[in-house]
Formats: C-alpha cells, structure tokens, sequence
C-alpha cells in the first residue's frame, strides 16, 4: 500500500462503519468513520493493522504493509 486503502461495504451499513488503523506498538494512527477511502500516505513504512466496525461490533481484521 502506498497512498490510500479502499473499502467495499457489501451488506453493511456504510454510515454506521468505522475503520481503525493501529500500529504494531497498539497506538491508533487512524481513524475515519462512514468512509469507504482511508488516505495511509502520513504514515511511515510498515506493518499496521486495520479493523473495520459496524456500530461498535468488529466486523474484519486485516494487516497490511505500508511501502
């Protein structure tokens, strides 16, 4: 990933979505609500982790590496 992570929100509710992109040290970078395009290019190389919600319930998990 270089510059921005793109969502599709198949069968959820895009307005009550929230994404959360943290660290490997647990700190939250990111958080963005009701948006389907996180812009990542702030943050320095590495591995980051991202969850995605739907009123407060986890609904994925996903890593990914920032080049």
């Amino acid at each position: 990933v270089n510059n921005q992570l793109q969502f599709k929100y198949d069968g959820y509710n895009q307005q009550l979505v929230s994404i959360e992109i943290v660290d490997v040290l647990g700190k939250i970078v990111i958080i963005e609500n009701n948006n389907n395009t996180v812009n990542v290019a702030p943050l320095i190389a590495g591995l980051y982790f991202i969850t995605v919600k739907e009123n407060g319930k986890q609904i994925a998990r996903q890593k990914f590496v920032k080049e």
